[in-house]
């Protein structure tokens, strides 16, 4: 009895991949070590996207052999937007030829490998057709490599199972970092017709670690939480901040347990680069009769159950310091 309720429970297991721009603000790393954490979620590819997505690529894999994985694949995508300029901050730090070094890399990240042979934007489309109509593609960061992914191969559109994205946000219009940094790439994605899930900055600000819950990655010495705390320190310095906001994690967790969001189905346009609304997603009922290209369709995020989230949140992140209920 127990060996078919653990083959039944396998079967169940989402297979997701998982395109991030790990390494600049910490929810990345705690989206990626929360998907390994989760046993209801088969992670099958890593890709990383947005200024230089090579040192992205090495953050990653340093995380995945962290939490001992050493079998899920990483692959560097695109460094460059489809259209937008690149947004420099003054806490931003370079190299000796100028290129980007995200914050959270440190020298010892040198070392850890990803596949080079596999551009992400073929990961994906390769993903897409090897699990066709079972991929869950999860995406954390600007959408180029998944925008590039549906001009290369439009195929992909009827054979991913669901996009869940975090970008955007979905009661007042505001700009959002992830769609800012690509929204040409954005309107392609959410034009796209492949199925949306969105979860924007409406929901994802109520979930947040204060400095007291940030401080248990100190409790913990697991690989994991070791070098998860060594990245926020350095995250926490960077840019001066005193908590963490959950927004990747978050995202995630709408896989795991989607009852801690809810969703209603909007229309959705975007703000065009070099527009006074670039970065925006303006969301329509369905009643809206406007009809444009321009116009996609999601399952927008409009609520969460904040503390109840948290909590699971942190049972999974931190399994042997608490333990789950």
């Amino acid at each position: 009895m127990l060996k078919g309720r653990i083959i039944m429970e396998s079967k169940k297991r989402l297979r997701v991949l998982l395109d991030t721009d790990v390494g600049d603000d910490i929810d990345d790393a705690l989206a990626i070590v929360f998907a390994l954490n989760s046993p209801e979620l088969e992670i099958v590819s890593v890709t990383t996207v947005f200024r230089n997505a090579d040192k992205r690529a090495k953050i990653a894999s340093a995380l995945l052999e962290s939490c001992g994985n050493r079998t899920v694949p990483v692959y560097a995508g695109c460094d460059a937007p489809l259209v937008q300029k690149i947004f420099a901050h003054e806490h931003d730090r370079y190299d000796e030829t100028g290129r980007y070094i995200p914050c959270q890399f440190d020298d010892n990240m040198e070392r850890f490998s990803y596949d080079r042979n596999t551009h992400a934007v073929d990961q994906i489309i390769h993903m897409a057709h090897c699990y066709p109509g079972e991929l869950d593609v999860v995406a954390i960061g600007p959408l180029t490599n998944i925008a590039l992914a549906i001009r290369k191969d439009p195929e992909i559109i009827r054979l991913i199972k669901g996009l869940t994205l975090m970008g955007g946000s979905y009661a007042e219009p505001c700009t959002e970092w992830n769609i800012l940094c690509d929204p040409e790439a954005a309107e392609i994605v959410f034009t796209s017709g492949i199925p949306i899930r969105a979860i924007g900055l409406n929901v994802t600000t109520q979930c947040v670690l204060s400095r007291e819950e940030l401080g248990l990655f100190q409790r913990e010495e697991t690989s994991s939480s070791l070098l998860l705390n060594n990245m926020l320190e350095r995250f926490l310095k960077h840019y001066e901040y005193d908590c963490s906001v959950l927004h990747d994690p978050l995202t995630v967790g709408t896989l795991i347990k989607p009852g801690f969001v809810r969703f209603e189905d909007k229309q959705v346009s975007i703000g065009r680069s070099n527009t006074d609304r670039a970065g925006q997603t303006i969301a329509h009922s369905l009643e809206n009769t406007e009809r444009s290209e321009n116009i996609g369709r999601a399952a927008c995020a409009v609520s969460v159950d904040a503390e109840r989230y948290i909590e699971f949140f942190l049972k999974r992140i931190f399994s042997n310091t608490l333990q789950e209920g």
